[in-house]
């Protein structure tokens, strides 16, 4: 079988760094010389009203089960706040179709994919921008928070929006390293100028993720 390598946005190892204003500076050596972990900045930490998580533990033959958080970030002064319907798991290589030869695999031999099905729904009266850089992805190891902007999205409506009333479901993959601890999943509400846009996050892990491993 053909394989492609996997290439996530530039940068798929990177931590934030290119994409997000609010992002933290490089981490520099403390007067002892040790670098401190880095820690996440989103702006669910900031404004947790409302806030609830929901969390779903999958993995496969090949690859350990990992619990992956997915956490609400539903302010009080949202302008609208998305219905996600979520499920998700770690695997191995990511085959969105058997019958075709492309297989996307790690960079290192050291990652796994993350990979979670959303089912998304718009409770407002008017459409809703979607870009692809609305939710924040990242993984915990050793007590320290990797953050990962780049997505990779796929099956989003091609309007870049979600209109009033409609449901939409699309599907995303994040290589995380295999030490890690735990996915994490929230709103990156940087992501929008003008209207703040949150999230509730409801767990089902019936939601069919509908891509596999590969059995290579």
């Amino acid at each position: 079988m053909n394989r492609r390598q996997y290439l996530a946005a530039v940068g798929a190892l990177a931590t934030v760094g290119c994409l997000n204003a609010d992002e933290p500076e490089p981490d520099t050596p403390d007067s002892n010389g040790a670098t401190p972990p880095r820690v996440s900045t989103d702006a669910s930490t900031e404004q947790p009203a409302r806030s609830s998580t929901c969390t779903v533990e999958n993995g496969t033959d090949r690859v350990a089960a990992k619990p992956i958080t997915f956490r609400d970030f539903a302010p009080d002064d949202a302008g609208v706040v998305l219905e996600a319907t979520v499920n998700g798991r770690v695997q191995a290589t990511v085959d969105e179709d058997p019958d075709d030869a492309s297989v996307a695999v790690p960079n290192e031999s050291d990652q796994v994919f993350m990979v979670f099905r959303i089912r998304l729904h718009n409770p407002a009266d008017h459409p809703v921008p979607l870009n692809r850089f609305w939710l924040m992805k990242s993984h915990e190891t050793a007590g320290s928070t990797g953050n990962w902007y780049a997505p990779t999205s796929h099956d989003l409506p091609e309007a870049g929006r979600i209109e009033g009333g409609d449901t939409v479901g699309y599907w995303e993959e994040r290589l995380i390293p295999e030490s890690a601890t735990r996915g994490l999943v929230t709103v990156n509400s940087a992501a929008y100028d003008d209207t703040l846009v949150g999230a509730t996050f409801t767990c089902d892990e019936s939601l069919d993720i509908g891509v596999v491993e590969s059995s290579d």
